[in-house]
């Protein structure tokens, strides 16, 4: 239950990405890291990561008030679609914040001037569950449909001779054959391994290098960033959900995975809500 998220930060920096954009080495007020970890299933674990995310929206010139203005300002196709399929109608919009008690001025751009980081760009690509079904209905491979929207956006945002670093999909070592499926010319395979696989493709003329690296959102920043941003639209989404279904405690009644019972409680309280269009409108194929 709830969307597919992939989500991007740009950002520019000096030097060599896999020495300076490590979080071992840097020192923020927040918490930056696996955002599995950060939004721990408690008030605490919520606030944490809420405050995280909109201090890096802010440092990115983002200042969001409800849900919908952080999907019109990272995703407005994914705005559009959540009206267009009946969502929005049945679970609404929240103001933000939700779990902390208030979002300040964090200033956490004066942290990134110092460190030579310029942020330029946050994108999100949003798949509700009936999109979803249908990409994957094409498509017939999860890691594929991930490949394929990692792609859209760095068609979207990357530019000649930049550097992406991105976390494996599936801990696949092996891309090549997603990239032939999706018709990305790889002009050079620079490594594949477990830790790492590295590739210089090309985009519409343009070369850039794509490095997947395992647990890249515990280890190097921009990676952390883009984790929290999707994490956090994540559980807005199901905590919209759970209050829809009269499930009024702040941290969402159930996580929305396969292995949680709870998200089979949603399923069924949903059902009885809107009846057999519920699964069709909640539940992801895969």
């Amino acid at each position: 239950i709830g969307p597919l998220l992939v989500t991007a930060v740009k950002i520019e920096a000096e030097g060599d990405p896999f020495e300076e954009l490590k979080l071992r080495d840097m020192k923020f007020s927040f918490r930056f890291s696996d955002s599995k970890k950060v939004f721990q299933r408690n008030r605490s674990g919520y606030s944490a990561g809420e405050i995280a995310v909109h201090a890096v929206l802010q440092a990115f010139g983002l200042r969001p008030a409800t849900f919908t203005e952080l999907l019109k300002a990272v995703s407005p196709e994914a705005l559009d679609e959540y009206i267009r399929e009946g969502l929005g109608e049945k679970l609404g919009d929240v103001k933000l914040p939700i779990w902390a008690k208030e979002i300040r001025d964090y200033y956490l751009q004066n942290q990134f001037d110092a460190m030579g980081i310029k942020p330029l760009f946050l994108r999100a690509r949003v798949i509700f569950p009936p999109h979803f079904n249908r990409m994957i209905d094409d498509l017939d491979n999860k890691a594929l449909l991930d490949l394929k929207l990692f792609i859209s956006l760095l068609e979207e945002l990357a530019e000649s001779g930049d550097v992406a670093l991105l976390g494996k999909i599936g801990g696949t070592a092996r891309y090549g054959r997603f990239f032939e499926a999706l018709g990305v010319r790889v002009k050079e395979t620079r490594g594949e391994g477990k830790g790492r696989s590295s590739y210089l493709v090309v985009l519409d003329g343009r070369e850039i290098t794509l490095h997947f690296l395992l647990n890249a959102d515990e280890i190097f920043l921009p990676v952390a960033l883009a984790s929290l941003l999707g994490k956090y639209i994540r559980e807005i989404y199901m905590f919209l959900l759970s209050r829809a279904l009269g499930k009024d405690d702040l941290i969402p009644y159930a996580s929305g995975y396969r292995h949680d019972s709870k998200t089979y409680d949603i399923l069924e309280l949903a059902e009885k809500r809107w009846g057999i269009e519920a699964r069709n409108l909640l539940l992801r194929k895969r």
